[in-house]
C-alpha cells in the first residue's frame, strides 16, 4: 500500500475453505394411516429449520408429503436435505364363516384379506382360520409386512328353534278339499335367517256328528340344525248340503184304485257326502176334483241325510175316468139299436105285453163305481093295421157313471 508520501505498506492473510455439512434424515419415510412417523437429523448443528417451521433436531409428521430441513453449523456453512413420506393403509380385514352355530357343533371362521403377515385372534389362536364351538363375540388383529394392523370381529348367535303360526281353524264341507291351498298353511320364521322347512300330518279325531268328522292337523317347522317347533290346527268336517233326491215320474190312472201305493224305494237319492239318506212319505195332497175318479193327487217324500239336509219331492199322479159304463140287455131278444116287434094285446091271451124300465138293461163301471140309468119312452108315431102297426115307440137306456161318463 503507497501513501501520498511515498511511503509505502505491506500485509497479508490466509483465507480458507470450509466444507459444507453432510444433511441426512433418518427415521421410516411410512406411516401406517391414524399414525405418525419420527424424521431425525444429527444433532450438534447451530440451527434447524424444517418445511413444517419446526426448529429441532427431530419432528413427528402425520401426513403424507415431501419434508426438508436446513442444518446451519457454527461455521456459518448450511446444508439442505429432503424426504417423501407416504401414508400405507392398513390391512383390509373380514371375518368369514356363519352368524349362527348349532349346539354343540363347530363352525370356522376365517381372516379374510390378501396381505396380512400375522394374526392373532381373541382366543390366542395365530392362524388365518379357527374352529369355534360356542356363541361369542371372536376378534382378530392382522398385520402386514409394513406393520399395519387392523382389527375386526364377528359375533356368533346360538341358533334357536323356529317360530311357527299355525292357520286359523277351518270349517269345510264334506265335499270340499282339505289340502293346504284350501284350508291355509303354517308359516314359520327362524332368527340367524335360517329357512325352516314345514311339513304336517293329520290325525283323525272321529266323529263329531253323525258323519261328518274333525281332524287335528299338526304343522311342524325344522331348521338346518334339527331344532323344530309344532303347532296345531284344527279342521271341522260338515255336510251342509242336502241330497239330491228323484221322485217317480208322473203317471196318469183311469181309475182311483189303480193310484200306486206309497213306495219310499221308488224315490232315488245320493248325497254329496256319501251318506246313509232315509227318505218317508210326508204326505198326499188332492186337488181339482171333479169326481170320485178324477183328480189330482200330489204325492211329496222327503230325504234326509245323516247332519239332517232335508230335500222334498213330489210325483204328480192324475187320476182321469173317461171311459164310459158298459151296458148290455138282460134279454136275449134285445138287441141294441133293433126294432122288436109285438103283437097288440089281447091277440094271444098266452102271451103279455113286455114290460119295459131301467132294470132291463145291465151295467158296469170300468172303475166299479156305481151306475145310474136313465130309462126313456118315446112314441115316434100311430099306425094302422093298413101300415103294420099301431103304435110306435123308441126305448132308450143310457148308463152314467159317478164322472159322468
Amino acid at each position: 500500500v503507497t501513501y501520498a508520501n511515498g511511503c509505502s505498506s505491506v500485509c497479508s492473510v490466509l483465507v480458507t475453505e470450509n466444507q459444507s455439512p453432510v444433511c441426512t434424515i433418518t427415521g421410516n419415510n411410512f406411516f401406517c394411516t391414524g399414525g405418525s412417523t419420527e424424521l431425525c437429523t444429527p444433532p450438534g448443528a447451530a440451527s434447524y429449520l424444517w418445511s413444517t417451521g419446526a426448529n429441532t433436531n427431530c419432528i413427528n409428521v402425520a401426513m403424507a408429503g415431501n419434508y426438508s430441513v436446513t442444518v446451519t453449523y457454527a461455521n456459518g456453512c448450511s446444508s439442505v436435505c429432503s424426504v417423501l413420506v407416504t401414508e400405507n393403509p392398513p390391512p383390509a380385514c373380514n371375518i368369514t364363516g356363519s352368524d349362527c352355530i348349532c349346539n354343540g357343533q363347530p363352525i370356522q371362521l376365517c381372516a379374510a384379506t390378501t396381505n396380512a403377515s400375522t394374526f392373532l385372534w381373541s382366543t390366542g389362536e395365530t392362524t388365518s382360520c379357527i374352529f369355534v364351538t360356542k356363541a361369542s363375540t371372536y376378534s382378530v388383529t392382522i398385520t402386514d409386512a409394513n406393520g399395519c394392523s387392523s382389527v375386526c370381529s364377528k359375533t356368533i348367535t346360538s341358533t334357536l328353534a323356529p317360530v311357527i303360526t299355525c292357520p286359523a281353524n277351518v270349517t269345510v264341507d264334506c265335499d270340499d278339499s282339505i289340502l293346504p291351498p284350501n284350508t291355509g298353511t303354517a308359516i314359520a320364521t327362524n332368527n340367524c335367517d335360517l329357512v325352516p322347512t314345514i311339513s304336517y300330518y293329520d290325525t283323525n279325531m272321529g266323529s263329531i256328528y253323525r258323519d261328518t268328522f274333525s281332524i287335528a292337523r299338526t304343522w311342524t317347522a325344522i331348521n338346518a340344525c334339527g331344532d323344530s317347533s309344532s303347532c296345531i290346527q284344527i279342521l271341522s268336517v260338515i255336510d251342509t248340503v242336502p241330497p239330491l233326491v228323484e221322485c217317480p215320474v208322473g203317471i196318469t190312472v183311469p181309475c182311483a184304485d189303480q193310484v200306486p201305493p206309497i213306495d219310499v224305494s221308488s224315490v232315488v237319492t245320493s248325497d254329496n257326502c256319501g251318506g246313509m239318506v232315509t227318505v218317508i212319505h210326508i204326505g198326499d195332497v188332492i186337488s181339482d176334483q171333479n169326481c170320485l175318479n178324477s183328480f189330482t193327487l200330489t204325492r211329496t217324500y222327503m230325504a234326509t241325510d245323516a247332519y239332517g239336509n232335508t230335500t222334498i219331492c213330489s210325483q204328480i199322479i192324475t187320476v182321469l175316468d173317461n171311459t164310459p159304463p158298459e151296458i148290455m140287455f138282460t134279454d136275449t131278444l134285445l138287441l141294441n139299436g133293433d126294432t122288436l116287434w109285438v103283437e097288440c094285446f089281447g091277440q094271444d091271451p098266452e102271451w103279455n105285453l113286455p114290460y119295459f124300465n131301467e132294470g132291463s138293461v145291465l151295467a158296469e163301471d170300468f172303475c166299479d163305481g156305481a151306475v145310474t140309468v136313465d130309462f126313456n119312452k118315446y112314441q115316434l108315431g100311430n099306425g094302422t093295421c093298413e101300415n103294420g102297426f099301431i103304435n110306435m115307440y123308441r126305448l132308450s137306456w143310457i148308463a152314467y157313471d159317478n164322472c159322468d161318463n
